[in-house]
């Protein structure tokens, strides 16, 4: 038997860090997105039939099974083509959505744009769009997610 440890390493935040999400407003631009496009039903009506527990309605249309976090990378790229997010979570259960910077030979030319503090813009304006109240930035940076299994 045996046992595999995976780290990941980027500039992202915690979904689970003092995020208070505005279930009407995640569902919006969920519904705004494509990724509802293979579905014939609507996130809102997902949301409904999951007893309106936004979670599991996110869990619902992931398919990689993470939900919420990798729900939220998807909108976020499909809003800002060329960046490529890692949806992840650790040990004790946290999502984090984090931009992983790669080796500079497999850099595309928007990836060789990105400054920490453009990600921080980028990620900043996504979550305030989806909060009643604006976030601490703070909560966006360094970060680093250790799994196993």
């Amino acid at each position: 038997m045996s046992y595999c440890t995976w780290h990941n390493y980027g500039i992202g935040f915690n979904i689970d860090d003092g995020l208070f999400i505005n279930d009407d407003k995640l569902i919006a631009a969920i519904d705004g997105s494509h990724l509802m496009d293979k579905y014939d039903e609507t996130f809102k009506e997902v949301y409904e039939e999951c007893d309106k527990d936004i979670n599991e309605a996110c869990i619902e249309i992931d398919e990689c099974g993470l939900g919420m976090a990798s729900v939220i990378a998807r909108i976020i790229e499909e809003r800002n083509p060329g960046l490529y997010l890692c949806a992840c979570d650790d040990y004790n259960g946290n999502q984090y959505v984090m931009y992983q910077a790669s080796y500079p030979w497999d850099m595309s030319d928007f990836d060789k744009t990105l400054t920490k503090e453009k990600i921080i813009d980028i990620f900043e304006e996504f979550i305030n769009s989806i909060t009643d109240t604006p976030i601490d930035r703070s909560i966006i940076g360094d970060c680093e997610a250790e799994n196993g299994g």
